[in-house]
């Protein structure tokens, strides 16, 4: 009975492991290693390269340099793909790899499905569609923080990462995940540097620009200062809101380091830390 009972609990485990694992969907996936113009599913297949971008021995080399005023990187398709603003929660992973002896101040783009990065409820309406993914370097040019701008139905916002030190010349992978409610997670080869809580939270809205990896869609041109293997979107469920408490009870502080690292689920607390050698993971 004890080995059934084990039996039992090891197929409910695998069963719920696929259930979760099923949640998630590939959008889209650019693999500059395998493929040149196509997604993973061959669904947006008429992307191209821009002004002086190459792809070169499996990646998506930008142009050395300051002062850029060309388009740069890799539109995805001469089309509009509205998905490529999921609806819900979705993550943006990106293997890449920073230029050495880049030590200007500069923002750089992974992805942009949005163009207009107005900020507030007043910006223009285009502003409220789709997301921007990159960097910011810091002040000295070594430090850096990864940077999100997203597009609500009725705002524009822009939320950022803790500084961390990117490794020049190494591939690395940034990423960004939004979990469709209010909270975003950045982290940098699974190590998380910093959440973010974002109103007004919710669904953004679909992107209506012609995305592009590598580079700022339009204007202002802002290119990855290096080269990019892969860009993966993954869509998820939107997490679930709280279930209400009972009449009378009130949460006073939650540490839930599932979704965020540095406070509590009100904000009221956010300048934890962790001692000695104890560290947030998974």
């Amino acid at each position: 009975m004890k080995n059934l009972n084990q039996s039992l609990l090891l197929v409910l485990a695998l069963s719920l492991g696929m259930v979760l694992c099923a949640q998630e969907t590939i959008v889209a996936e650019w693999d500059f290693s395998v493929r040149q113009d196509a997604t993973v599913d061959g669904k947006i297949a008429d992307g191209f390269v821009r002004g002086t971008t190459v792809i070169e021995d499996g990646w998506l080399q930008m142009p050395a340099g300051t002062g850029v005023t060309e388009p740069q990187g890799f539109q995805v398709s001469k089309s509009i793909h509205p998905e490529l603003a999921p609806q819900g929660g979705f993550r943006v992973d990106v293997v890449a790899k920073l230029d050495e002896g880049v030590e200007e101040k500069n923002q750089q783009t992974f992805l942009d499905t949005k163009y207009y990065l107005d900020l507030g409820p007043q910006s223009r309406e285009p502003a409220f569609h789709g997301f921007l993914f990159g960097l910011i370097k810091g002040s000295n040019g070594k430090i850096a923080r990864l940077r999100i701008y997203l597009g609500f139905q009725s705002d524009s916002i822009m939320a950022e990462s803790d500084f961390f030190t990117p490794k020049a010349g190494q591939e690395q992978t940034f990423s960004m995940s939004y979990d469709g409610r209010s909270q975003v997670t950045f982290r940098v080869d699974g190590q998380d540097v910093g959440s973010v809580t974002v109103a007004p939270g919710g669904s953004i809205e679909p992107s209506i620009q012609r995305a592009v990896v590598g580079d700022h869609v339009g204007s202002n041109h802002f290119p990855w200062r290096g080269a990019i293997r892969k860009v993966t979107l993954t869509a998820f469920p939107p997490t679930p809101e709280p279930e209400p408490l009972p009449e009378g009870e009130s949460v006073l502080a939650e540490w839930d380091f599932g979704v965020r690292t540095d406070g509590t689920v009100d904000g009221k607390i956010a300048d934890g830390f962790m001692r000695g050698k104890s560290v947030v993971e998974d």
